[in-house]
Formats: C-alpha cells, sequence, structure tokens
C-alpha cells in the first residue's frame, strides 16, 4: 500500500491516515508531495493527478484501489485489516465518531452557522443537534 501525504505539519487531513497505519502497524510506502508557493502551484496539482481525479490529498493506493478523502480511507483500512480494530467492536460505540463523519460531510462549510443536517439519516440529528449547540 502507498499512502500520498502533502505533508504532515500542514496538512492535518493527511496525518490522520499516517498516524492511524502507524500506530496499527499497518505496512505502507509514504509517497511525499510537499506543498509549495504559491498556494495552488501547479505543480502539486499535475504531480497529484497522477494519484487521484480529486486533486485533494491524502490518498490510499492499495493496487488497483484508489481512495482519496481521510474518512473514506479509515473506513477502507477498518474493512481491510478488521483484526486491527480501528472502530470499536459495540455497535453503539461505533455511532460515537459520526459527529466527526458529518462535519467532513458538509462541503462548503465555511465555519460559520453549523448546518442544519437536511437529509440526513434521522439518527445522525442527534450527531448534528450535539455539536451545534452553544459551547
Amino acid at each position: 500500500m502507498k499512502l500520498v501525504i502533502g505533508n504532515k505539519n500542514y496538512s492535518s487531513w493527511s496525518f490522520r491516515p499516517w498516524i492511524v497505519m502507524k500506530a496499527l502497524g499497518i505496512p505502507f510506502e509514504e509517497i511525499l508531495i510537499p506543498f509549495s508557493t504559491p498556494l495552488g502551484n501547479p505543480e502539486f496539482r499535475q504531480r497529484l493527478s497522477q494519484y487521484t481525479p480529486a486533486g485533494l490529498v491524502p490518498v490510499l493506493i492499495d493496487g488497483d484501489v484508489h481512495v482519496w478523502e481521510t474518512l473514506a480511507i479509515m473506513e477502507y483500512l477498518a474493512e481491510k485489516f478488521p483484526d486491527k480494530q480501528l472502530w470499536p467492536a459495540d455497535v453503539k460505540k461505533l455511532l460515537e465518531p459520526a459527529g466527526f463523519r458529518l462535519i467532513g460531510a458538509f462541503a462548503g462549510f465555511d465555519g460559520g452557522a453549523m448546518p442544519d443536517g437536511d437529509g440526513l439519516p434521522a439518527d445522525d440529528h442527534i450527531y448534528v443537534a450535539r455539536l451545534a449547540r452553544p459551547r
């Protein structure tokens, strides 16, 4: 397996699957495509385009399977390596990270008001409400 990342100190999205794979002892080859200036540098996008049409890091490559988006990578790893127990075995405990799944799913979330969660399964509304309440 290969993991394509931007870098570990400026791309927390890249770092998350890297940490999981290291912590669980899942062997992989790291492919580092460093961010460079100016932002949106065509060289970065050109190098990345050979791994993903999304043009974003991270990307997990497992043979002919290319998975991008941090949570999708985590789900793929959980399915591929069930013995590593990436997710809790207790289904009720598995629901706790659902709030984080939702945050990643809101395209265009700009840090303003929390989306209302329309169109989500009924159980997921609980997590949207919990995340949206004032702190």
